[in-house]
């Protein structure tokens, strides 16, 4: 089994030992992460069957899914919750099977993505009245509706070009996943935090379609069943991981600006519409997954 995986938390520490304890006679072929398969090629290498499995981030679905982005940052469920919901079955269908593509399950948990800004420009965040005017935000489409809606103007770079063109001044801030700042070298030049979290970070663990379905009934069930017991694992793991970042960033001087509670109501609302409005009118199948998270809401 060949397996295309960035370096997460869920897959490495609960997916792979649950695996293996339950599945001895299945190995996984680790191969790397976006050092051997670019971010934004990840899917379309699962979809043509290159790689057999791969932990894919919303971000790098949209060349192959477009909105796929900006759906899987609109839920705030546990895997756990995901799974008893009935979510797996429908995204499927509507997200992931046209592409040859299954969603086995979701590899994290407890974790948020949040918009970051250098230290210059924080003192002019007003938290009852928060604008990103003018400013140039790194982030990918999952980003998007969070960083237009304070009025600011969305970039896609690298991570790893992130620092380089913050110091720089090439850019203002960026979205990243709360415990990135310290792995990325970032907390020394970041000045602060813009909470509410907005952004839920997900890694949907999927499959090419026509090798999981070649693959003996035991083999697919025993993956299966690793997803499920997995989930407890992977909500105690971020949790842990999480707290201990976010202990690092705080330490680093990294200031947290929370915008006052009617401005953060008001604006998770507009984030989610933004969001939905994007992903249906790229396909308008995708209400049905609105529908089945968010109802009448």
């Amino acid at each position: 089994m060949s397996v295309q995986m960035p370096d997460t938390t869920g897959f490495f520490e609960a997916f792979i030992p649950t695996l293996e304890e339950h599945a001895d006679w299945i190995t996984l072929d680790v191969v790397g992460g976006a050092e051997v398969v670019p971010g934004n090629d990840q899917i379309e290498a699962i979809s043509n069957g290159a790689f057999d499995m791969a932990l894919v981030f919303p971000a790098y679905l949209e060349g192959l899914i477009p909105g796929g982005a900006s759906i899987l940052m609109t839920s705030n469920l546990l895997p756990s919750e995901e799974r008893e919901a009935g979510t797996a079955e429908l995204l499927n269908e509507i997200v992931f099977n046209p592409h040859g593509v299954t969603y086995l399950g979701e590899m994290q948990s407890n974790n948020w993505h949040s918009l970051y800004l250098g230290k210059d420009q924080c003192d002019a965040i007003d938290p009852a009245d928060p604008s990103l005017s003018g400013l140039l935000i790194r982030g990918g489409e999952q980003y998007r509706p969070a960083v237009e809606a304070l009025g600011g103007e969305i970039v896609n770079m690298p991570v790893a070009e992130v620092y380089t063109a913050l110091e720089r001044g090439v850019i203002d801030g960026y979205g990243m996943g709360q415990a990135n700042l310290a792995p990325q070298g970032l907390e020394p030049i970041t000045g602060c935090e813009l909470q509410p979290f907005v952004v839920p970070a997900t890694a949907p663990l999927v499959v090419n379609t026509a090798w999981w379905e070649g693959l003996e009934e035991e083999t697919r069930t025993a993956i299966s069943e690793a997803v499920v017991l997995s989930e407890p694992r992977i909500d105690e793991a971020f949790e842990r991981v999480i707290a201990e970042y976010r202990e690092s960033m705080l330490e680093a001087g990294v200031e947290v600006i929370e915008f006052s509670p009617e401005f953060a109501e008001s604006y998770r609302a507009e984030v989610m519409d933004r969001a939905w409005s994007r992903a249906i009118s790229l396909n308008p199948e995708f209400q049905r997954l609105r529908d089945h998270w968010w109802g009448d809401n």
